[in-house]
């Protein structure tokens, strides 16, 4: 019997380990199999099923993954949703079971297909070969299912070998129509390449390029002709916003360009995913190559290692929040830019005028620019944006598709030729921003010139990369700590929910308000409404009826300082502060660091946080003490005075000297 089942069953005697031996299960056949107890807010994590109420166990399939490149399982629930007793990654594909024992039996001519891992374990472990299918609840989505992509296409043909073999490093065009030859090809050679181009075009179609047009190797030619390019404009696409980010669930209702998994699967049959945190494509245009895009899924490790080197070492590197794709590259090789001509932070710099222009045409626009400025203008909710589409749309240049742009667009395999249009936009307009903010400008000479008339820009452009820095190495986090902490705010609410259920109105609620995980629900707002009512306090309700229970409602009505009111907040306090540990311990979990993304994302050009966010955390002492310093280490803290308003005498200042 496995260690987690021995601890289940001191606090569950009638459910995951008796659920087992019910199923005619011998002690031993359990631990081979390997179940684990969880409770619910585990399930919830590692299934992305919201619905799940209480623990349950769950049941590994040997040797399979999910689509986050986890270990695939399935969880038997204690208690049933919606009639269901089981429940699998959202988004994951039925699998088959093979009970771990099977492998361990005398060979046979004859296979038993039952339903359920019990069933098939039980059978296993009486002698009879057999194996499992998950029930009926667990193929109502439509679509591909996994024992469809196991059948695979036949396999063609060898193709026929040319009557001479291709010179080595030869690289083909992404255009398919044209060759770059190595260095060092005698005349002789290129005669005979010229001579068989139609052949040797047709096999590195297919041995270097996908149907949709990403590379898949890193041919000699193409290697040599970005390591001597002076300048690079470049962009990733990514399965997640970080390579420490929880790996995205992906259901058939989840959208994947214009369509959705379901679509896109039924028109691309085999079609799989991957949800893994990476880079998945990278893109670069240079004067000589035009638009490359790499399926970097395709390339072996030490050629992407090559290639990020040829795109980053001592280049100056075009982008449009370069921050972001500078983060994940970074973490790949050590390599780094010269200079770094970021179109959004130049727009904010140079010509911020830009930002505004939208407006206008909204206003006295053409009907076809004013409807799309209109539409770009109330996605920002009125305020003005340096994304790439609200700066494109502002300068009349083709706005980009933005239908791929999420993560998940980038979980699936095979990429498609709309993917492949998307990422050749995305490099295609950072350089045309460039050439309208310094008009006649070579880019090889764009930095001396910034430099000389844009001064307050390099050191930006510098921070970014900092940042980026930044981000790699991460901060240190204690999750020893984290989770003394965890326990002194459990127990905090448990002392205000014994308070708090003393009131009458919420006697029969004590199990919502102890689970950290839980929200205000709808029985904690009808307690609360009738608990002002006693005190003669009437809560506000919307339109619709509901009761409004948020603070400004709450403060305006009184009821903020009843003492159920009071108790509630601090419980409130404790499960958010809970939230955020648990947040941070996730961020953690690969090298006990947080490795927040920060930028130059927002509106104003001051850096945003995320996953998480390090530029908020609660102000409580303990939880700032769970970001510890290596010893030998000590963490600085910085920050200007009273800097805007030292802004605003400044700018007074010099606007008094010019009257």
């Amino acid at each position: 019997m496995s260690t987690s089942l021995q601890q289940v069953a001191e606090f569950h005697p009638d459910d995951d380990l008796a659920d087992l031996r019910r199923s005619g299960l011998s002690d031993d056949t359990i631990s081979s199999m390997n179940c684990t107890s969880a409770e619910a807010d585990i399930i919830r994590l590692h299934t992305g099923v919201e619905k799940v109420v209480q623990g349950g166990y769950s049941i590994p399939y040997p040797g399979l993954t999910d689509q986050t490149g986890q270990p695939y399982r399935r969880w038997r629930l204690r208690q049933a949703i919606d009639g269901m007793r089981y429940a699998a990654g959202v988004g994951d594909d039925p699998q088959l079971y093979m009970p771990p024992a099977l492998a361990a039996l005398p060979g046979a001519s004859l296979l038993v297909v039952t339903e359920g891992e019990k069933k098939a374990a039980k059978a296993v472990q009486e002698g009879i070969h057999c194996v499992g299918v998950q029930g009926v609840w667990s193929w109502c989505d439509p679509g591909y299912r996994a024992v469809e992509k196991g059948e695979g296409d036949h396999i063609s043909e060898e193709t026929a070998p040319l009557s001479y073999p291709i010179p080595s490093g030869i690289a083909i065009r992404l255009d398919g129509q044209h060759l770059l030859l190595p260095a060092g090809l005698g005349v002789s050679e290129i005669a005979a390449v010229v001579g068989h181009k139609a052949e040797i075009l047709e096999r590195l179609r297919s041995e270097q390029t996908t149907a949709a047009g990403f590379y898949t190797q890193l041919p000699a030619a193409l290697l040599c002709e970005l390591r001597a390019a002076p300048w690079v404009v470049l962009d990733v696409e990514t399965t997640g916003l970080t390579r420490y980010s929880a790996p995205a669930r992906i259901a058939g209702s989840t959208r994947i360009g214009p369509g959705t998994w379901t679509t896109y699967r039924a028109a691309n049959p085999g079609a799989s995913l991957s949800t893994s945190p990476r880079i998945r494509v990278l893109t670069v245009h240079t004067e000589a190559l035009g638009t490359c895009a790499w399926d970097l899924d395709e390339l072996q490790p030490e050629d992407r290692l090559q290639l990020f080197g040829a795109v980053l070492d001592k280049k100056i590197v075009i982008g449009h929040n370069a921050g972001f794709d500078l983060s994940w590259l970074f973490g790949e090789t050590s390599a780094r830019p010269r200079f770094l001509l970021d179109s959004m932070l130049l727009v904010r710099h140079i010509r911020p005028g830009v930002l505004i222009r939208l407006f206008g045409t909204a206003a006295v626009g053409d009907e076809a620019a004013r409807k799309r400025a209109i539409e770009l203008i109330e996605r920002k909710h009125g305020k003005p944006s340096a994304s790439l589409e609200f700066v494109a749309a502002s300068l009349r240049l083709p706005t980009p598709d933005k239908s791929y742009q999420k993560p998940a667009n980038w979980c699936v395999s095979p990429l498609s030729v709309q993917h492949s249009a998307y990422v050749a936009g995305d490099v295609d307009l950072p350089l045309r921003i460039l050439n309208f903010l310094m008009p006649g400008v070579g880019v090889e000479t764009m930095p001396a010139h910034i430099e000389h008339t844009y001064p307050w820009y390099p050191p930006f452009a510098a921070a970014t990369m900092r940042l980026a820095e930044a981000h790699v190495r991460g901060v240190p986090f204690s999750l020893q700590a984290a989770e003394q902490l965890r326990a002194q705010y459990l127990s905090k609410i448990g002392e205000s929910v014994d308070d708090l259920v003393q009131v009458p109105e919420y006697a029969d609620l004590r199990k919502t308000l102890l689970d950290p995980h839980s929200g205000e629900t709808k029985e904690m707002k009808q307690a609360m409404a009738a608990h002002a009512k006693a005190h003669g306090v009437t809560l506000a309700t919307t339109e619709a009826g509901n009761i409004c229970t948020n603070r400004d409602a709450m403060k305006e009505s009184g009821a903020s300082e009843l003492p159920a009111s009071i108790l509630l907040e601090s419980i409130t306090a404790g499960k958010k502060a809970i939230g955020t540990i648990d947040e941070f311990k996730r961020a953690s979990s690969a090298d006990g660091r947080l490795h927040s993304l920060i930028t130059f994302a927002t509106a104003t050009g001051r850096t945003s946080s995320s996953e998480p966010n390090l530029q908020n955390v609660p102000r409580d002492v303990r939880f700032r003490e769970l970001i510890r310093a290596r010893p030998g280490y000590a963490i600085l803290s910085a920050d200007y005075a009273a800097i805007e308003l030292r802004i605003a005498a400044a700018l007074g200042e010099r606007g008094i000297a010019d009257l």
